[in-house]
């Protein structure tokens, strides 16, 4: 009996035990983990086209990480203890810091040292197998996992530092001449690539490496977008129903960037979708063969800083969308172009839509655009970003599908890739189909945009999506619903002006008949 009371309370014991081990990891999994971010001057590398801080952030914020940015100058004694993963970036030189690098010596946790000057930390430091370093004026080309060759064209001065390549993981290399150095490589806790990435290959190549550093091993199916854009009302609708139903024979859901309201610069004259005869009906028709309606920003990507830009935006993003939720058609994005990351925030967009889609109003190539290989998120709003990383189709330049299948090589190289490809709608559909079995060819997933959670919240616009249904919550009154109001006011003053011409013209009637019958009534006297 005693034997038995052993076995039972052994059992709860184990069971007590396993339920508190699998309840410990899974707190663990969901709590975020710190990155360190040091930098060498804030001011100069936020005037860089590309910054890289803001590449590190955005490739790291697809995972659950809390991230915080400090001076190398600011830095104090035991500062990184408390995180789990240090980033130095060094865009020009760093001074000697005593309390940094007895600490590096001293961290655990990975380092990812990027740009100039990691000799001065591992010159000294035993732990590493560093041997020299090399100054570079030029770099032609960049090389991944042995397998995958770049052409990029870099200037300047560059120091390079070398390690003994028997101790080493290298993952990338770069060629000046004959010369192959590293550009990324891992020894012991140690990640060093040796360019700040400005370029689209090395920023590509750096952003699947981070999956290393972070120790993210799944690999997602491919996925990708494809968006139809410029759609205007002076597009030629029945190309529109084509392409629609064209996509979906092909089972594949797709984003339509609209212009609701549209100025036409040959002939000067501004239309809308209410006032375009079937117009409205034709998006209607689109959405039933799978479209994500987007609000296509082409007239304030770009717009230049002013005093009363903030207002310009908000007329613009108030009339478009209530000319949009007037005909009930619910946009749950928008696509802005130049991938002007500012701009969004400069301009408080980030507050009115959950989801953008980045484009280029230049040529498929856009080697010198910000672009990522996959979905991106923000922690201010949880904003989604979908990058156009494929380019824009157009005909007018003769190798752009070659560009496209080059682009593609670029963004595959990265795990959980999502390729996004931009359709001017005005263009030959027999491109659009050459895109789509290019990319069925690579067995790529198409991403149905409602089945994220997107939200656009402006003055009284509630649009929710979310797993496929779409949610509306939308109070149009005469505050900011000036567009809906002067119709309606007009539609009565018309109305009025029709009652007092009738009134007058029966009061002349009257006043006619009374004087007729008078002026009869004197000459009978």
């Amino acid at each position: 009996m005693m034997f038995r009371k052993k076995i039972i309370y052994l059992i709860m014991f184990t069971l007590i035990c396993s339920i508190f081990l699998n309840s410990t990891e899974a707190i663990s999994k969901t709590k975020k983990q710190d990155v360190l971010i040091l930098v060498d001057e804030d001011k100069k590398l936020s005037e860089l086209e590309i910054n890289p801080i803001n590449i590190i952030r955005d490739s790291l914020s697809r995972h659950n990480l809390s991230i915080e940015v400090l001076n190398f100058k600011d830095y104090t004694k035991d500062t990184i203890d408390k995180y789990d993963f240090v980033i130095p970036i060094v865009l020009e030189k760093i001074e000697y810091s005593k309390d940094l690098f007895d600490d590096l010596d001293e961290y655990k946790h990975p380092i990812f040292w990027i740009g100039n000057d990691l000799n001065k930390y591992v010159e000294k430091n035993l732990k590493y197998s560093y041997t020299e370093t090399n100054i570079l004026s030029s770099i032609r080309e960049v090389d991944y996992k042995q397998s995958e060759k770049f052409i990029i064209n870099k200037s300047g001065k560059f120091n390079v530092c070398d390690f003994n390549r028997e101790k080493i993981k290298v993952y990338s290399t770069i060629k000046s001449g004959e010369k192959e150095k590293i550009y990324i490589m891992n020894e012991k806790n140690l990640w060093y690539a040796s360019l700040i990435p400005n370029e689209r290959s090395l920023i590509f190549i750096l952003c699947d490496v981070i999956n290393d550093f972070l120790g993210v091993d799944e690999v997602e199916k491919s996925n990708g977008f494809i968006d139809i854009g410029e759609i205007n009302p002076y597009i030629d609708q029945k190309k529109l129903r084509e392409i629609a139903d064209y996509l979906y024979s092909e089972n594949i859901p797709f984003v339509a960037s609209i212009s609701p309201i549209h100025f036409n610069d040959r002939n000067k004259v501004e239309a809308t979708i209410s006032q375009t005869e079937g117009f409205v009906e034709t998006i209607n028709y689109m959405e039933e063969k799978g479209a994500t309606i987007a609000l296509d920003g082409l007239n304030i990507s770009g717009y230049e800083k002013k005093e009363d830009s903030n207002l310009y935006i908000d007329e613009f993003i108030g009339s478009e969308l209530r000319e949009c939720v007037e005909n009930n058609i619910y946009p749950i994005a928008i696509k802005l172009y130049d991938n002007n990351l500012n701009f969004k925030e400069d301009e408080k967009l980030d507050e009115y839509f959950s989801t953008f889609i980045y484009g280029t109003k230049d040529e498929i190539s856009h080697n010198n655009k910000i672009t990522y290989p996959y979905m991106t998120r923000e922690d201010k709003n949880l904003n989604i970003n979908l990058w156009e990383n494929l380019g824009n189709i157009t005909l007018e330049d003769k190798m752009w599908f070659q560009k496209l299948k080059d682009n593609y090589r670029l963004v595959s190289i990265n795990r959980q890739f999502v390729v996004g490809v931009a359709f001017n709608s005005s263009e030959d559909i027999d491109s659009l189909k050459e895109t789509i079995e290019f990319l069925e060819t690579k067995d790529i997933n198409f991403l149905n945009l409602k089945e994220y959670d997107n939200w656009v919240k402006y003055e009284g616009i509630n649009i929710d999506s979310d797993k496929g249904e779409i949610s509306i919550d939308c109070k149009l009154d005469k505050n900011n619903s000036s567009k809906s109001n002067d119709s309606y006011i007009s539609q009565i003053n018309r109305f009025l002006i029709v009652i007092l011409i009738i009134f007058c013209l029966i009061f002349i009637s009257i006043f006619i008949y009374y004087k007729k019958i008078n002026k009869n009534k004197l000459f009978r006297r």
